[in-house]
Order: C-alpha cells, then sequence, then structure tokens
C-alpha cells in the first residue's frame, strides 16, 4: 500500500490546536467543522475521523449554534469543543 505523502499532524497537535482555537473564542461555543478546516488546513474527511476519535477517548462535547449560511439565512449547526 502506498503512504501517502501529503503532511501529517499527530493527535496530540491538533488536540493542542483545537483547544488553542476554543481559547480565542469570545463567545465559548465550539467550533464547527468549516471552521476547524479553516483554522488546521485539514481535509473534511480527515477532520471527521479526527473527531470520531475525540469521541471516543471522551473529549469531544457537541452543541448547536446558530450560523449564517451562504443565503444569509440563520440555522442552528453542530459545533464541537474538546475537553482538557
Amino acid at each position: 500500500m502506498k503512504k501517502s505523502s501529503s503532511p501529517t499532524i499527530t493527535n496530540d497537535e491538533w488536540l493542542s490546536e483545537l483547544l488553542a482555537l476554543r481559547a480565542m473564542r469570545e463567545d465559548g461555543d465550539g467550533l464547527t467543522v468549516a471552521e476547524m478546516i479553516e483554522a488546521t488546513g485539514l481535509s473534511r474527511p480527515i477532520l471527521q475521523r479526527k473527531l470520531r476519535l475525540a469521541k471516543l477517548s471522551g473529549k469531544l462535547l457537541v452543541a448547536r449554534k446558530m450560523s449564517e449560511r451562504i443565503d444569509g439565512i440563520m440555522t442552528h449547526v453542530n459545533c464541537y469543543r474538546l475537553r482538557k
């Protein structure tokens, strides 16, 4: 099997990055998948895999928050936070 040549981020680095992002947010809400993708540069499938691993390890908190869609309509979306 061929190994990927793309840069990798360890789970510890990823968790540290998301905890730092959470600390920077003033509203206390978690981050949406789109916000995490933008902040980390990870692809959606990789980010979702990491979220599943965080959930399995008991470190993921899931909530809902209001977010504006591209068409300007406000809607509830899932957001995620990590326990320390």
